[in-house]
C-alpha cells in the first residue's frame, strides 16, 4: 500500500485492518507521515519495502537495535 493509504488507515492497522507494507514513492512530507504512523499505528503492523525506511522504523519506533 502507499504511504498515503497507510496514513489514512493508521489507527486501524493491527485492529480491523491488516498490517501495512508501504511501497512506492515516499512523499515529500514523508517525515510527517512517518511521525503520524508512529503515533497512530500499531508499530508491529507497519513495514517498508525501502530498506532505509525500514531500518529507520526499526531503530526509531520499534527500538530494536543490533548490538555487537
Amino acid at each position: 500500500m502507499s504511504a498515503h493509504e497507510a496514513l489514512r488507515r493508521a489507527s486501524r492497522l493491527g485492529g480491523d485492518e491488516p498490517a501495512a507494507r508501504i511501497v512506492g514513492d515516499w512523499p515529500e512530507h514523508g517525515d510527517e507521515v512517518f511521525r503520524v504512523l508512529a503515533q497512530l499505528a500499531d508499530p508491529e503492523c507497519v513495514t517498508f519495502a525501502d530498506r532505509a525506511l525500514e531500518t529507520r522504523w526499526v531503530d526509531e519506533v520499534l527500538k530494536y537495535r543490533e548490538t555487537s
